[in-house]
């Protein structure tokens, strides 16, 4: 805000600077949170809330007669490949994950190789609880996801369904990310589909959760290889 300064230590401390110190304390503040609760605290707390958006989205899966939507956000990263990218995603501890976004409650590998995801979709007011798995290839992924595949151009992919109603991977919640190896780097094509109905705000909401979990991710990503490097 223009009307406010800041000063600190006889200099002033400009609006971004500020802002920044902000989000980097409440990071810690939440993690520390989450990290006291542990995943039966998280469960507790959020029951209701995750009960709440587990009937709405298995009202969209019932009513949308296969028809998915789209949200979608495009990243470009400067200093990492495409493989190296996706080597560290899927070597990352669950407390890095957790840090990648504010709004990821948990994300905890269980057994059978699923992955149980708490996290609010779309910049919505209230976590959904989901149980996803990651696929190496697209077999059984929707026919919108296996429309959009572009393997000449992205040959790298991340593909995690979570079904919502258990085994119905065509009304699924599922994420689907496209990689590819630029001159500097790599670029990704993020997506995730959602069963048609949901509410607008939450697949526009959604791009922005994508960009800031996958800039998060990236930066981790590279911080990692630089200390393998070392």
């Amino acid at each position: 805000m223009s009307n406010i300064r800041s000063i600190i230590n006889g200099q002033e401390i400009s609006e971004i600077e500020l802002l920044r110190k902000e989000l980097e304390r409440a990071y810690i503040a939440l993690d520390l949170i989450k990290t006291k609760l542990g995943h039966e605290g998280v469960d507790r707390i959020l029951k209701q809330e995750m009960d709440e958006m587990d009937v709405k989205f298995q009202h969209f899966a019932n009513t949308c007669n296969g028809e998915l939507v789209l949200s979608q956000a495009v990243m470009q990263v400067d200093g990492l490949k495409a493989e190296d990218f996706l080597k560290c995603f899927r070597t990352f501890s669950e407390q890095t994950n957790w840090k990648a976004n504010p709004e990821h409650y948990m994300i905890k590998d269980t057994e059978g190789g699923n992955r149980r995801i708490i996290e609010t979709v779309g910049c919505w007011d209230k976590p959904v609880n989901l149980i996803g798995k990651f696929y190496p290839s697209i077999e059984n992924a929707p026919a919108q996801a296996k429309a959009i595949r572009d393997e000449a151009k992205y040959p790298y992919v991340n593909y995690i369904s979570c079904p919502v109603i258990e085994g119905d991977h065509s009304t699924a919640v599922a994420a689907f990310h496209q990689f590819r190896n630029t001159d500097t780097g790599c670029e990704v094509l993020l997506g995730v589909f959602m069963p048609k109905g949901v509410d607008q705000e939450m697949i526009e909401g959604h791009k922005w959760h994508l960009a800031i979990e996958w800039r998060n991710w990236a930066r981790m990503a590279m911080e990692q290889l630089a200390k393998e490097k070392a």
